[in-house]
């Protein structure tokens, strides 16, 4: 995108009138504080009625709404409003959940964004992220999920929702003795970022800072990006309740960061900041070459895998980390287990979600067995998910780990979580069609091959820090490999304004690698575009 487009207006009806919505909105959100024991009250309440609430909401959005796509997935499969009463309690929610699955009604990623159709039987519809919008949710915040190249509408997602994340959020914090520490997030502009500041705005000190890879001012980026937070500064003015504006915080340059961390270290407080496990590597190892000690600085990882060399490396400055699982559709799922087998161990969040995994059923439909198949239970939630699988997969324990997490209802835990649809690197997710269209499509019509010559694959240093490979077939001749790796990253900033920042973050994150070689196949003989390399000590 040239930079004349820095100055294209916000022509757009639907995208000024979810501004004013936001802007009307925000204040009276940000004079609205929560504490820890009110966190708790609404927690238990919140536990206390999930199967009320599944109700409300699968009937808002299916047996009220008969001609819905939900609607229809019920009636193919023969279950009404009294059925399903009769099912949960038979079978409790999560067993209804399981008989659901088995009958039909769950919904894949490819068919949630339009790439598939829906075919039960004799039963085929072509569903939308539109029409799973939940009808009982009010719309203040409009965002987009990163990576698709489609001109897809924005999904848009209740404060209440935000709010409901943020006492998720702060009982994490309190379950580690961090309800007052001082916050600040490290992400690039967007969706993301702006939800996790109003989120810490909810409760203890305001936010501190939000540090930043990629500046919200370059003229290349799309301007909704620096409109959003012009937007979300002047409510926090007009609230009396500040948010920060951004700082530059590059991989390769942590140091406004760790400046940040070392003065709320002298002054006696506790910093913590949300970014990816990858951020944290770069900014563990940039305090060791200062000679910094971090210890008593405190992180949640997010956006990609927390592996045992990442969290090594991190820890060697003294830093402790705790890994959070979600998605921006979803909000949070799972938060760090303080008593954790594997180092990417999280409890699940179950009075704002419900799950199960197929099982054996599962490869009948397509889906690994231990597929996660997500259902929404708050009613403020963007999206009414019933038995969604967003394409990841994790290994399931149910037993007491007695820490302060497990205490909170928060079970079972999930281990080894990973996507077996998308394709993420150094925390930034893209679409998965995307890479398919820049391997099988792009690469090969500028430098030969065919769609299976070129893959990708995901590794890390000794340190933790990620790296990229662009493995080729021996086949393709006369490769001039700085300029595939020149086409790789232009092609994958092509698109969104949100694949523009996803794009630079990633260049400025991530070393990319050219290997030769064939393929990595799978057990069963089957090539994927993304290959994640095991390693022993991960």
């Amino acid at each position: 995108m040239s930079a004349s487009h820095a100055g294209t207006p916000l022509r757009s009806a639907p995208a000024l009138a979810h501004g004013a919505r936001f802007l009307a909105s925000l204040p009276p959100y940000l004079r609205k504080r929560i504490d820890v024991a009110s966190a708790r009250a609404l927690h238990e309440r919140a536990l206390a009625t999930r199967e009320n609430r599944f109700f409300e909401m699968v009937g808002a959005a299916a047996f009220d709404r008969p001609q819905s796509l939900l609607g229809r997935l019920f009636r193919h499969a023969g279950v009404g409003r009294g059925e399903l009463h009769g099912l949960v309690e038979r079978e409790g929610l999560e067993g209804a959940l399981k008989a659901l699955f088995r009958a039909g009604v769950y919904i894949t990623v490819d068919e949630f964004k339009g790439r598939a159709p829906l075919v039960r039987g004799s039963l085929s519809l072509d569903a939308t992220p539109e029409s799973l919008r939940n009808p009982l949710a009010r719309f203040h915040v409009a965002a987009q999920s990163g990576g698709s190249r489609s001109k897809a509408p924005p999904f848009l997602i209740d404060l209440a929702y935000v709010r409901a994340s943020a006492n998720a959020f702060l009982l994490h914090l309190d379950a580690n003795g961090l309800a007052s520490s001082r916050k600040a997030t490290w992400e690039s502009p967007g969706a993301g970022c702006r939800f996790r500041l109003l989120k810490y705005a909810c409760f203890g000190p305001r936010p501190d800072a939000w540090f930043t890879p990629v500046d919200p001012r370059d003229p290349d980026l799309d301007p909704i990006f620096l409109w959003s937070q012009r937007a979300m500064r002047a409510g926090g003015f007009i609230a009396r309740a500040p948010l920060p504006s951004a700082t530059i915080a590059t991989r390769d340059d942590p140091s406004p960061i760790l400046a940040w961390i070392q003065s709320c270290l002298m002054a006696g407080e506790v910093p913590h900041v949300h970014t990816q496990p990858t951020a944290l590597v770069a900014l563990a190892i940039a305090a060791r070459k200062a000679g910094a000690d971090l210890t008593g600085a405190f992180g949640t990882t997010l956006g990609e895998p927390t592996t045992v060399a990442r969290l090594a490396t991190i820890e060697s400055c003294g830093l402790k980390a705790f890994p959070r699982y979600g998605t921006i559709e979803a909000g949070p799922i799972g938060y760090g287990c303080r008593n954790p087998t594997e180092v990417d161990e999280v409890h699940f969040i179950r009075d704002l979600h419900a799950f199960i995994q197929p099982g054996e059923n599962g490869p009948d439909v397509g889906l690994p067995p231990r597929s996660i198949l997500l259902t929404a239970l708050h009613t403020a939630a963007p999206y009414t998910m019933l038995n969604f699988s967003m394409g990841d997969e994790a290994i399931v324990d149910e037993s007491d780990c007695g820490c302060a997490l497990s205490s909170l209802g928060w079970n079972p835990r999930l281990r080894h979580i990973r996507s077996f649809e998308k394709f993420t690197a150094a925390g930034i997710t893209f679409d998965d069609t995307e890479v398919v269209r820049l391997l099988e499509e792009v690469l090969p019509r500028r430098f030969g091959g065919g769609p299976a010559d070129f893959q990708l694959v995901e590794d890390e240093n000794d340190q933790g820090e990620p790296v990229l490979i662009l493995r080729v077939h021996p086949r393709v001749d006369d490769l001039e490999e700085s300029a595939l790796g020149e086409a790789f990253f232009s092609v994958l900033g092509e698109g969104s304004p949100i694949a523009q920042v996803m794009q630079r973050a990633l260049h400025g994150s991530v070393t990319l690698e050219v290997e030769r070689g064939p393929p990595h196949m799978t057990r069963s003989g089957k090539f994927t575009h993304l290959h994640i390399r095991t390693r022993e000590h991960a």
